[in-house]
């Protein structure tokens, strides 16, 4: 993770991520696992195909909605007064995760001069990325 103010590098944090069909191309288990931490474990569920919107069920009443567009699955969600976009790439047979953060709290306003138009810019927060190497996964042993 890297604070996007000052590019400095805070720490490094091993990342796993399970995918897995549940229901047909619908409905994807979707694990991750942050170094030793428990696995959180979420549903990433299709909402509507014709615009590629899926939902990303947390399983705790917390449903963020994403979209899938030229190879990237993004989304964009407030938690407190963090916003927090990631931004998830399959590239050369890599998942490229890319997550971050802004204060909406210290948002400043601009433009002021121009009638109806209301713009805010926001400080940097930080930025985790990843990259991620597909592991084949053991199967396991039939008695």
């Amino acid at each position: 993770m890297r604070d996007i103010a000052t590019g400095r590098q805070l720490y490094l944090l091993p990342m796993k991520l399970t995918v897995a069909p549940l229901r047909g191309d619908s409905v994807y288990c979707f694990i991750m696992q942050y170094d030793t931490s428990a696995p959180r474990n979420y549903q990433l569920v299709l909402e509507d195909r014709a615009t590629n919107r899926w939902i990303t069920d947390e399983q705790n009443s917390i449903f963020l909605k994403g979209y899938f567009f030229d190879g990237h699955y993004v989304d964009l969600f407030q938690v407190n007064q963090s916003l927090l976009r990631t931004d998830f790439e399959l590239r050369n047979g890599q998942l490229i995760v890319r997550m971050e953060t802004w204060r909406e709290d210290r948002k400043e306003l601009t433009g002021t001069e121009i009638p109806d138009i209301t713009v805010y810019t926001y400080p940097p927060g930080t930025l985790q990325y990843g990259v991620l190497q597909r592991q084949k996964t053991k199967k396991a042993a039939h008695n």
